[in-house]
């Protein structure tokens, strides 16, 4: 009996599931649409994954701490790169994240 209440103790732990979150980026240049994530915002989980592909232009994706002191931690996919390229980042400490697209301008709509 003991080795069953154990295990249902632990359950729950392996019910919850990481999610992944994907997040288009794109846009910018002449003729192109405005630089954008889409979409533009994301609830998630503590241990979900967010993974943002760059489709067209040149973007990134920063949310260091240096420019958002108050995300829980930092992230980056680095200097702006054109596409594609993908980036992916797991959340493992709970809070409010901000980051942008370091790219010239592009932090105004992105």
């Amino acid at each position: 009996m003991k080795k069953l209440f154990t295990l249902l103790l632990f359950l729950p732990l392996f019910a919850t599931s990481q999610t992944t979150h994907n997040v288009s980026v794109f846009g910018g240049g002449t003729g192109n649409p405005s630089p954008s994530y889409d979409p533009q915002f994301l609830t998630i989980d503590v241990g979900d994954e967010v993974t943002w592909t760059n489709t067209q232009g040149k973007h990134n994706v920063y949310g260091q701490q240096d420019i958002f002191p108050n995300n829980p931690e930092g992230f980056s996919s680095g200097v702006p790169a054109f596409a594609p390229w993908t980036y992916s980042f797991t959340f493992t400490i709970p809070g409010v994240y901000g980051y942008h697209c370091t790219q010239s301008s592009h932090s105004q709509t992105q």
